[in-house]
């Protein structure tokens, strides 16, 4: 199954690519801020959020994404790229540094509206993420079965961008909200039973080329 979601997302782009419908590509530079939650089930009515001591971490975060079907106030944007996760864990006089690193697909509706060369925008749209690797800590998860190697949901944010011709530049913020976790334990090996999901951001810088 997760061959073939990466296979299908992989000739979805390709077909973009190959196509006559592509205005611009854009390559992402930027860094992600992070933090996980532990949310134990403690037998109350509702799940309970622990205080895991975690402190925001930040990431590298590269991409490219490609606008097609633009028309003067929308786009449709399809993006793959390369992020970084996670956060900083207090231990004894230390930090221990809980690192996850994921290939990230996308597909946004892009709104934007162009005035004397700037473009503010805003995006959203669904959200596919590939675990490629992770640190130690994790390990134990891992090994029992409890981590989701694909997180999915929404990626939705704002940006500006200023058109030189041939060349665009630009900034932006976008948000990641997970439908799913990072870590799901029901209860067999652990107890209670708890799940760890992420808040995480990303700002970059955009440079971009008109076809």
């Amino acid at each position: 199954m997760k061959k073939k979601l990466l296979i299908i997302a992989f000739l979805i782009h390709v077909t973009i690519l190959n196509g006559q419908i592509v205005d611009r590509i854009s390559f992402n530079y930027g860094i992600t801020s992070s933090n996980l939650q532990r949310e134990a089930d403690l037998g109350n009515s509702l799940p309970t959020l622990i205080d895991t001591g975690t402190r925001k971490t930040n990431g590298f975060y590269s991409g490219i994404d490609i606008d097609y079907l633009e028309s003067r106030f929308f786009a449709l944007s399809t993006g793959i790229g390369f992020y970084q996760k996670g956060a900083k864990y207090d231990w004894g006089t230390g930090a221990i540094k809980l690192d996850l690193s994921y290939l990230t697909f996308d597909t946004k509706v892009k709104i934007k509206y162009d005035f004397n060369n700037f473009t503010p925008y805003l995006v959203i749209g669904p959200r596919l993420d590939y675990l490629l690797q992770f640190s130690s800590a994790f390990d134990d998860y891992d090994r029992l079965g409890m981590m989701n190697k694909i997180n999915y949901g929404l990626r939705y944010g704002v940006g500006i961008q200023y058109d030189f011709g041939k060349i665009i530049l630009g900034l932006a913020w976008k948000n990641n909200l997970s439908f799913n976790s990072i870590v799901d334990n029901n209860g067999e090996y652990m107890n209670p039973p708890f799940t760890i999901k992420d808040k995480t951001m990303v700002f970059n810088l955009d440079f971009g080329i008109k076809l």
